[in-house]
């Protein structure tokens, strides 16, 4: 029924039930004056309206879809203004009740109904429609071409609207083309995107966020570990509570149980589902792995207060290097592994150790580097002073050696001519 339509009938029944109030009556009807107020109920089912609270009649509407009104009695003239019907606005008639349990209204319109009640579905299958179920508090816009927006496919307190959007978890939200909320309070956003995960929200194309509390958003991407987070162009988050970006990255981890040694962050730079791999990975025991060169700003236009490092080598010299593991209630790997201990970092080079907010302390191995090169430096510089030692050292003696051969050669020619001289003989005494 049009609402010009029900306004002509709700007139023509007014004009009829007047007129049977005021009009000709017998001789012992007129004796009892009629009422101050006519009460009676519209009917929009049918369009109609029938009288109540006078002798004889209901004392009230019938149905709680049926709307009471009143009216002052009125001339003989059996007409009266619609502007003076008590429980019916100024305009046309903005608060009767449409077919189906319409309210209109100059302000818009309320649909009522009663959620988890019996009643039958309006439609279904497919068709292009806007579709309001009370009994599920179910609201759909759009167009579907098979069943889902069936009864069977309509989730307690959920909307859909678009083409062939799929609402039917609890408290669930699907906009766009093809888009599956299946899960309880899930939300699927775009073209071809699946949220089936309780509380999962899936964006973008094709994503699929199917673990607990997990979101994808992007193409093809999927968040399948319980409150993961996957990003970018067929990225998948399987380890729980993990973030992966970028693209066709390593898949690995545990979906439902925190694993120390399954991937926390992943950056993804494969180029097809057969060649997949990370950029980056940091592990949820704190191990870091990169496939390219780690580098850091280190241009001397950024700095300032530059001074030149000396005197570290003696103390890298009282750095005692140890081998150790992690303890087992430290969220750690427990393989053996070689560094330096913070505290003793700390007594020779306090600036490479910070205190985190835990408490514990951290060493800075990237600027430990800078140490070890100056440590090198300085050996280096010991090492050419001692040869420098060294070589005036075999100077000296190759010196004094030089100087004793030549004695040495000197006291030989001596000799020699002393052995070679002619002897001659002096009489003595007795040859006289």
């Amino acid at each position: 029924m049009t609402r010009r339509r029900a306004g002509w009938s709700l007139w023509f029944v007014l004009v009829v039930l007047l007129l049977g109030v005021v009009g000709v009556e017998p001789a012992s009807a007129q004796q009892t004056p009629p009422p101050d107020t006519i009460r009676a109920c519209y009917v929009p089912a049918t369009g109609t309206i029938y009288r109540i609270g006078a002798p004889g009649l209901p004392s009230s509407c019938l149905s709680q879809a049926h709307v009471a009104f009143a009216w002052s009695r009125v001339s003989s003239a059996g007409v009266v203004a619609h502007s003076e019907l008590q429980g019916l606005d100024a305009d046309d008639h903005p608060r009767y009740l449409l077919l189906g349990g319409v309210r209109n209204s100059n302000s818009g319109f309320a649909v009522a109904g009663t959620f988890g009640s019996a009643d039958a579905l309006p439609a279904s299958g497919a068709g292009t429609r806007l579709l309001w179920y009370p009994a599920k508090a179910a609201f759909r816009v759009g167009r579907v071409t098979g069943s889902e927006w069936d009864l069977a496919s309509l989730g307690e307190s959920s909307v859909a609207m678009g083409v062939n959007t799929l609402a039917s978890g609890q408290n669930s939200v699907a906009f766009g083309e093809n888009t599956s909320a299946s899960g309880p309070g899930a939300a699927a956003f775009g073209l071809s995107t699946s949220a089936s995960g309780s509380r999962s929200v899936a964006f973008g194309l094709g994503t699929t966020a199917s673990g607990l509390a997990s979101t994808a958003f992007g193409t093809g991407a999927t968040a399948s570990g319980l409150f993961s987070i996957a990003a970018g162009i067929e990225t998948e988050a399987r380890a729980v509570a993990s973030l992966v970006i970028g693209r066709f990255n390593a898949i690995g981890g545990d979906p439902s149980d925190w694993i120390p040694t399954d991937p926390l962050f992943v950056a993804g730079n494969g180029t097809s589902d057969a060649a997949r791999s990370n950029a980056l990975t940091l592990y949820k025991n704190g191990d870091l792995t990169i496939a390219g060169t780690l580098t850091q700003s280190s241009d001397a236009r950024l700095k300032e207060e530059i001074e030149p490092l000396e005197g570290v080598l003696d103390r890298v010299l009282r750095l005692q290097p140890v081998t150790y593991r992690f303890r087992e209630d430290v969220n750690r790997s427990r393989e053996k592994q070689i560094g330096l201990l913070a505290q003793e970092v700390a007594e020779e080079f306090p600036e490479l150790v910070k205190a985190e907010a835990d408490g514990y302390l951290s060493l800075s191995y990237t600027q430990l580097a800078a140490v070890l090169v100056q440590a090198l430096r300085e050996q280096e510089a010991r090492h050419q002073a001692e040869l420098a030692a060294q070589a005036e050292r075999m100077a000296a003696l190759q010196s004094r050696l030089a100087e004793l051969e030549r004695l040495l050669a000197e006291q030989q020619v001596g000799a020699a001519a002393e052995t070679s001289a002619p002897v001659r003989h002096v009489a003595g005494p007795e040859a006289r």
